[in-house]
Protein backbone atom coordinates (compact mmCIF):
# COMPACT_ATOMS: atom_id res chain seq x y z
CA UNK A 1 0.00 0.00 0.00
CA UNK A 2 1.28 3.03 -0.61
CA UNK A 3 2.63 5.77 1.91
CA UNK A 4 1.44 9.65 1.29
CA UNK A 5 2.96 12.28 3.50
CA UNK A 6 3.66 15.95 3.16
CA UNK A 7 7.76 16.77 2.66
CA UNK A 8 9.02 18.44 6.08
CA UNK A 9 11.50 20.39 4.13
CA UNK A 10 8.63 22.16 1.47
CA UNK A 11 5.53 20.39 2.68
CA UNK A 12 4.72 19.07 -0.70
CA UNK A 13 2.71 16.22 -0.51
CA UNK A 14 4.73 13.02 -1.75
CA UNK A 15 3.76 9.17 -2.65
CA UNK A 16 6.01 6.37 -2.24
CA UNK A 17 5.35 2.51 -2.44
CA UNK A 18 4.87 0.81 0.19
CA UNK A 19 8.33 -0.85 -0.25
CA UNK A 20 9.77 1.89 0.76
CA UNK A 21 8.08 2.82 4.15
CA UNK A 22 10.54 4.42 6.65
CA UNK A 23 13.54 4.53 4.18
CA UNK A 24 15.20 7.80 2.96
CA UNK A 25 13.82 9.04 0.14
CA UNK A 26 14.25 12.19 -2.41
CA UNK A 27 11.47 14.84 -2.20
CA UNK A 28 10.94 15.09 -5.80
CA UNK A 29 10.14 18.68 -5.51
CA UNK A 30 12.84 20.47 -3.48
CA UNK A 31 15.40 17.21 -3.77
CA UNK A 32 15.98 17.11 -0.30
CA UNK A 33 16.62 13.92 1.19
CA UNK A 34 13.74 12.81 3.68
CA UNK A 35 12.48 9.80 5.31
CA UNK A 36 9.22 8.01 4.80
CA UNK A 37 7.23 7.45 7.43
CA UNK A 38 5.80 3.99 8.00
CA UNK A 39 2.09 4.92 7.49
CA UNK A 40 0.17 7.83 5.52
CA UNK A 41 0.26 10.94 7.33
CA UNK A 42 -1.11 13.11 4.36
CA UNK A 43 -5.01 14.53 4.84
CA UNK A 44 -6.32 15.89 1.75
CA UNK A 45 -8.46 17.45 3.35
CA UNK A 46 -6.95 19.76 5.53
CA UNK A 47 -6.04 23.17 4.28
CA UNK A 48 -2.48 23.68 3.08
CA UNK A 49 -0.67 26.71 5.05
CA UNK A 50 -1.09 30.14 4.27
CA UNK A 51 2.11 31.22 3.04
CA UNK A 52 3.72 34.53 4.81
CA UNK A 53 4.97 37.87 2.93
CA UNK A 54 8.84 37.67 3.87
CA UNK A 55 10.28 40.40 6.04
CA UNK A 56 11.46 43.71 3.83
CA UNK A 57 9.50 42.09 0.94
CA UNK A 58 7.76 45.10 -1.06
CA UNK A 59 4.26 45.43 -0.74
CA UNK A 60 1.32 43.53 -2.76
CA UNK A 61 -1.22 45.07 -4.23
CA UNK A 62 -4.89 43.30 -3.69
CA UNK A 63 -5.72 41.88 -7.47
CA UNK A 64 -8.71 43.55 -8.93
CA UNK A 65 -10.08 40.89 -10.69
CA UNK A 66 -9.88 38.04 -8.22
CA UNK A 67 -10.40 39.59 -4.51
CA UNK A 68 -7.96 38.06 -2.17
CA UNK A 69 -5.30 37.41 -5.04
CA UNK A 70 -2.73 39.71 -4.63
CA UNK A 71 0.05 40.71 -7.44
CA UNK A 72 3.26 42.74 -7.56
CA UNK A 73 1.94 44.71 -10.48
CA UNK A 74 -0.11 47.74 -9.09
CA UNK A 75 -4.02 48.17 -10.81
CA UNK A 76 -3.26 50.76 -13.28
CA UNK A 77 0.52 50.36 -13.40
CA UNK A 78 3.33 51.39 -15.43
CA UNK A 79 4.61 49.96 -18.47
CA UNK A 80 7.66 52.80 -19.33
CA UNK A 81 9.00 50.43 -22.07
CA UNK A 82 5.55 50.77 -23.72
CA UNK A 83 5.98 54.58 -23.44
CA UNK A 84 9.69 54.46 -24.59
CA UNK A 85 8.56 52.60 -27.94
CA UNK A 86 5.90 55.10 -28.37
CA UNK A 87 7.97 57.84 -28.10
CA UNK A 88 10.71 55.65 -30.23
CA UNK A 89 8.05 55.70 -32.43
CA UNK A 90 6.73 59.40 -33.14
CA UNK A 91 10.71 60.05 -33.11
CA UNK A 92 11.24 57.46 -36.95
CA UNK A 93 7.37 58.79 -38.13
CA UNK A 94 8.66 62.45 -37.73
CA UNK A 95 12.22 61.74 -39.04
CA UNK A 96 10.68 59.85 -41.81
CA UNK A 97 8.41 63.01 -42.42
CA UNK A 98 11.72 65.30 -42.51
CA UNK A 99 13.49 63.02 -45.08
CA UNK A 100 10.19 63.49 -47.21
CA UNK A 101 10.30 67.05 -47.02
CA UNK A 102 13.71 67.67 -47.51
CA UNK A 103 13.41 65.42 -50.45
CA UNK A 104 10.28 67.21 -51.91
CA UNK A 105 12.22 70.08 -51.54
CA UNK A 106 15.02 69.05 -53.52
CA UNK A 107 13.63 67.12 -55.79
CA UNK A 108 15.60 68.14 -59.03
CA UNK A 109 18.89 67.59 -57.50
CA UNK A 110 17.90 64.50 -56.11
CA UNK A 111 16.57 63.06 -59.50
CA UNK A 112 19.76 64.28 -61.20
CA UNK A 113 22.00 62.25 -58.37
CA UNK A 114 19.69 59.44 -58.86
CA UNK A 115 20.56 59.30 -62.69
CA UNK A 116 24.10 59.61 -62.26
CA UNK A 117 23.95 56.48 -59.92
CA UNK A 118 21.79 54.37 -62.47
CA UNK A 119 23.80 55.53 -65.46
CA UNK A 120 26.97 53.85 -64.15
CA UNK A 121 27.72 50.58 -65.38
CA UNK A 122 29.46 49.33 -61.45
CA UNK A 123 28.87 50.54 -58.05
CA UNK A 124 32.69 52.42 -57.91
CA UNK A 125 31.84 54.12 -61.17
CA UNK A 126 28.80 55.12 -59.46
CA UNK A 127 30.39 56.63 -56.47
CA UNK A 128 33.13 58.22 -58.80
CA UNK A 129 30.90 59.95 -60.52
CA UNK A 130 28.17 60.99 -57.50
CA UNK A 131 31.59 62.67 -55.88
CA UNK A 132 32.88 64.59 -59.23
CA UNK A 133 29.54 66.00 -59.34
CA UNK A 134 28.85 67.14 -55.75
CA UNK A 135 32.62 68.81 -56.02
CA UNK A 136 30.73 70.69 -59.11
CA UNK A 137 28.03 71.60 -56.24
CA UNK A 138 30.60 73.02 -53.92
CA UNK A 139 30.72 69.89 -51.72
CA UNK A 140 28.51 67.42 -50.02
CA UNK A 141 24.54 69.74 -50.11
CA UNK A 142 23.70 70.41 -46.63
CA UNK A 143 20.30 68.87 -47.68
CA UNK A 144 21.83 65.59 -48.59
CA UNK A 145 23.43 65.35 -45.40
CA UNK A 146 20.10 66.14 -43.69
CA UNK A 147 18.38 63.72 -45.98
CA UNK A 148 21.17 60.81 -44.22
CA UNK A 149 21.34 62.34 -40.88
CA UNK A 150 17.46 62.05 -40.86
CA UNK A 151 17.04 58.55 -42.89
CA UNK A 152 19.59 56.96 -40.31
CA UNK A 153 17.98 58.37 -37.05
CA UNK A 154 14.53 57.07 -38.15
CA UNK A 155 15.92 53.88 -39.17
CA UNK A 156 17.53 53.27 -35.60
CA UNK A 157 14.47 54.87 -33.62
CA UNK A 158 12.08 52.80 -35.74
CA UNK A 159 14.28 49.47 -35.19
CA UNK A 160 14.23 50.74 -31.60
CA UNK A 161 10.89 50.98 -31.02
CA UNK A 162 10.45 48.00 -32.77
CA UNK A 163 12.19 46.04 -29.97
CA UNK A 164 9.91 47.68 -27.35
CA UNK A 165 6.83 47.45 -28.56
CA UNK A 166 7.55 43.57 -28.63
CA UNK A 167 8.93 43.90 -24.97
CA UNK A 168 5.76 46.07 -24.08
CA UNK A 169 3.29 43.91 -25.26
CA UNK A 170 4.00 41.15 -23.37
CA UNK A 171 3.59 43.26 -19.94
CA UNK A 172 0.31 42.86 -18.27
CA UNK A 173 -0.72 46.40 -17.97
CA UNK A 174 -0.77 49.21 -20.41
CA UNK A 175 -0.63 47.21 -23.71
CA UNK A 176 -2.70 49.99 -25.78
CA UNK A 177 0.51 51.98 -25.77
CA UNK A 178 2.79 49.05 -27.31
CA UNK A 179 -0.07 48.83 -29.85
CA UNK A 180 -0.58 52.30 -30.75
CA UNK A 181 3.79 52.13 -30.89
CA UNK A 182 3.14 49.67 -33.36
CA UNK A 183 0.09 51.85 -35.59
CA UNK A 184 3.03 54.82 -35.61
CA UNK A 185 5.31 52.60 -36.91
CA UNK A 186 3.39 51.30 -39.89
CA UNK A 187 2.49 54.64 -40.58
CA UNK A 188 6.08 55.84 -41.08
CA UNK A 189 7.09 53.00 -42.80
CA UNK A 190 4.64 53.86 -45.17
CA UNK A 191 5.19 57.56 -45.09
CA UNK A 192 8.65 56.62 -46.03
CA UNK A 193 7.59 54.34 -48.80
CA UNK A 194 5.44 57.15 -50.45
Amino acid sequence: MDVRFQCPACDQPIEVDGEWAGAAVACPYCQKTVTAPASSTFQPNVPPPTAQPLAGAPAAYPGVATPGVYSAIPPGGRNTVAVVALSLAVAALLSALVVKVVISSNEAEFREMGEIASDSTSFADSQAALMEWMQKQGGVPTWFVAISLFYFLGLGTWVASLVCSIVAVRRPVRRNLAWASFGVLFVSMVALCI
